[in-house]
């Protein structure tokens, strides 16, 4: 009995550890499923934290990007508006690339306006919410961390100006590389007949070394610049941890609050950093902002308030433009071009002025075109004088052919109307007939769609100077003003051209050398002493009268 009481111990016993390794097991399998859970879930959450950090960047970058590009489109509408209302003299007084350059700032301005301004919150916001964390930490070691960081903004402030002098001089010279390199292509033909090339390279070469110069200067300063900030911010470092050290030695901080106060200096330093070189940026800005300023503080022409672009019923129609006693000069002690000039110009009037270079043709055109201002005299626009009306309501009446206009890059077609939305195809045919110039374009393999430019030289000086005619009629105004329209054709086209403009019924007003085209007109008038002297009148037969 006894020996079946010790059995059914064991037995009991054997059981019951059993029972116990069975519920062991089960709960080891719990812990892992719980820690698997656990492992799961803190895989989620940095995942999450990870995709949501990545996608936030992703935002902030491309939001960031699209108010750049919508300013950018919106900024550079309004400078090249203002830009293209400057009157003709600022213009002339410029190079290509100087310009170029000027519109090319406005770059620089909005990027800064957008992008480094969004930047900047950031990281004045984190910077400070570091540098708070920073003084819970330790006061001290803060203390230490800000009285370093203004050495650094101090060393960074002192190489201001010479950094600024130097963009100023970076963006000057290369703004010459460019007109340079323009004017090199345009003249490549030049260049080559006379042989050159090697002389031009030479020059560009001189002007470009001057830029590459101007532009190690900058990147030299640059890496001072840079070198010295990281010095200070390695000075800092070791300053923070010796006295850290000092401080964990006296049992003021520990361990972990040493690491997460290097943790948190470092994102200070870091995000405050960036704001100082943002502000930097900002100062630089003061070369840009004076570039564009040349654009939009300049006077612009005067043009009618689009309220106001119906009112005016005195100039709806050209009657008559009067010039009195118009006395003119480029320059404040320069001899005056014109002196007491008079000129009448009466709806349907052929007139020519003929006269000596220099002798102020030119200037003539360019007043009643209102490209200069008018500083002596007066001149009247159906009885209304000059001051009182704006550019687009005297050029409104006006086509005009110029010796220096260009070709710009399009089909033959887009430079007839001038890129006109609905070109009257038929109204072309008929102006390249009129001009002379239908056949040549229809030899083309494109005809009218033939692609040209000032710089293709598919088209001759001839027949280049009778598309710009075209183009000047094409506009279907009451008055042309036509500077040298015949000085590259032959005599046969040049009475051709005459006989045109002999039955236009249009006012014609030329400025000419050539003396075939000038005795077809009915009003000559020569320059003389600086005013205009009317030659003889011919009674020519009318010839019949068409439209342009």
């Amino acid at each position: 009995m006894a020996w079946r009481c010790r059995f059914y111990t064991q037995h009991e016993r054997h059981r019951g550890c059993r029972r116990s390794e069975g519920c062991g097991r089960r709960a080891r399998r719990e812990c892992c499923r719980a820690s698997y859970r656990s492992l799961g879930a803190c895989n989620r959450t940095f995942a999450s934290i990870f995709v949501f950090g990545a996608l936030s960047e992703y935002v902030q970058k491309y939001l960031t990007e699209l108010i750049f590009n919508l300013v950018q489109i919106n900024s550079t509408e309004g400078l090249i508006g203002h830009l293209l209302r400057n009157p003709m003299p600022w213009f002339e007084k410029r190079h290509v690339g100087d310009v170029f350059a000027r519109v090319k700032a406005q770059d620089e301005i909005t990027g800064y306006a957008t992008r480094s301004i969004v930047s900047l919150c950031i990281d004045v916001a984190v910077g400070t919410l570091a540098l708070i964390l920073m003084l819970i930490q330790s006061r001290q070691l803060t203390l230490i961390a800000l009285v370093v960081f203004a050495a650094y903004v101090a060393l960074a402030l002192s190489m201001y100006p010479a950094m600024r002098d130097n963009h100023a001089l970076v963006t000057e010279t290369s703004a010459r590389c460019d007109d340079a390199l323009i004017e090199t292509i345009r003249a490549a033909s030049l260049l080559k007949l006379a042989q050159g090339e090697t002389r031009r390279t030479s020059i560009y070469m001189t002007i470009f070394k001057a830029y590459a110069v101007a532009a190690l200067a900058k990147s030299r300063l640059n890496c001072t610049r840079d070198s010295l900030l990281k010095l200070v911010n390695y000075a800092d470092t070791v300053v923070i941890t010796y006295m850290a050290a000092r401080l964990m030695l006296g049992g003021v901080v520990s361990v972990g609050v040493f690491y997460s106060f290097l943790i948190y200096k470092s994102l200070m330093s870091e995000r405050f950093a960036n704001a100082i070189n943002a502000m930097f940026q900002y100062f630089m800005l003061s070369v840009p902002v004076a570039r564009v300023d040349d654009i939009v503080e300049a006077q612009t022409e005067t043009y009618t308030p689009l309220s106001a672009s119906e009112r005016a019923t005195e100039i709806r129609d050209f009657s008559s433009i009067e010039m009195r006693n118009v006395t003119f000069s480029y320059g404040v002690s320069d001899k005056p071009v014109l002196a007491d000039l008079n000129l009448s110009i009466r709806k349907g009037d052929k007139i020519v002025i003929t006269g000596p270079s220099g002798s102020g043709k030119s200037t003539v055109f360019k007043l009643l075109s209102a490209a200069e201002p008018l500083r002596e005299g007066h001149i009247e626009l159906n009885g209304i004088a000059w001051p009182n009306l704006a550019v687009d309501e005297i050029r409104r009446h006006m086509a005009h052919m110029r010796q220096g206009d260009i070709i710009l890059h399009g089909s033959i077609a887009d430079n007839i109307t001038l890129f006109a939305a609905n070109p009257d195809d038929d109204r072309i045919h008929r102006l390249l007939s009129d001009v002379g110039l239908l056949d040549d374009v229809m030899r083309l393999p494109m005809r009218t769609r033939t692609v040209i430019s000032d710089t293709i030289a598919n088209i001759s000086a001839g027949q280049r100077q009778r598309l710009l005619l075209a183009r000047a009629l094409y506009q279907q105004r009451e008055i042309l003003m036509l500077d040298e329209p015949t000085s590259n054709l032959d005599p046969a086209s040049v009475k051709h051209i005459a006989q045109l403009l002999r039955s236009l019924k249009q006012t014609v007003v030329v400025i000419t050398h050539d003396m075939a085209l000038a005795s077809a007109f009915d009003m000559r008038y020569a320059f003389a002493n600086g005013g205009l002297v009317p030659e003889h009148v011919v009674q020519a037969s009318d010839p019949v009268l068409v439209d342009a």
